[in-house]
């Protein structure tokens, strides 16, 4: 999950730092998935993701994502964690598991 805004030079943003995935079942070309995803942790910087992946009843694949907010100087490229803005952190804070 990564929702970028160029300001003033810089990218803000959720790039991911961690993501840990089993694979069950293989999927095939023209199979439909669905995504589901919940967080299960939501921190003064970053945020961790619940995900899986089926096909009908069919567990293909599950795991986490660990998501940080943080802002990259176009410049310079220097990238720097912030606290996840309190928007988000109500939000993610509201469907935690």
């Amino acid at each position: 999950m990564n929702i970028p805004v160029k300001n003033e030079g810089k990218l803000k943003g959720f790039p991911k730092i961690k993501l840990d995935i089993s694979y069950r079942v293989s999927a095939r070309v023209g199979d439909l998935v669905e995504i589901t995803m919940s967080p299960t942790y939501a921190g003064r910087t970053s945020v961790v993701w619940f995900f899986k992946i089926t096909r009908g009843e069919h567990l293909l694949a599950d795991g986490s994502m660990t998501v940080v907010y943080a802002t990259i100087d176009l410049i310079s490229g220097k990238i720097v964690r912030e606290p996840v803005p309190s928007l988000w952190a109500k939000f993610l804070k509201e469907r935690e598991e």
